[in-house]
């Protein structure tokens, strides 16, 4: 669980000169998502908090424009950490108000994602509930993940 302005809520070094070379290459800016800045509610997912609070809807409630910005592309990788948490709430948020799009364009990369350590069933039975209701789960070198 990362806290704001600390190491761990920074990106990766290897993954952010990753992503500044696909900005240099696509001349296209990544957009960072900022979650938890309401310290009355805890924020796992990236699309809501855990409760909404009246007096901050707009960074507790649904994010629906990111919803709906997700929803714009042909295929949604998901990775990140950690599974058991945060990669785990925001996709059921993701699954409960994709509406009519089709399911399978989701994509979990279960590689690239682990559990909290003592959290590890929690993780399994998040991936196994997204296998029912038809979110993919992949591996990050599976040929077929970009089609």
């Amino acid at each position: 669980h990362c806290l704001i302005g600390t190491p761990g809520h920074c990106v990766q070094s290897d993954i952010l000169e990753a992503l500044h070379a696909w900005e240099a290459r696509t001349l296209k800016t990544v957009q960072y998502i900022v979650k938890g800045t309401n310290s009355k509610t805890e924020h796992y997912s990236a699309i809501k908090a855990e409760v909404i609070v009246p007096e901050d809807r707009a960074n507790t409630d649904t994010n629906v424009a990111l919803v709906n910005e997700l929803k714009q592309h042909d295929r949604v990788l998901i990775c990140g950490q950690a599974l058991s948490h945060c990669v785990n709430y925001t996709t059921r948020d993701l699954v409960d108000n994709w509406g009519d799009k089709p399911i399978q364009s989701l994509v979990i990369l279960e590689d690239a994602s682990s559990p909290v350590k003592g959290f590890e069933s929690a993780g399994e039975t998040f991936l196994g509930d997204m296998k029912l209701k038809g979110v993919l789960i992949m591996k990050s070198e599976d040929e077929d993940l970009i089609t």
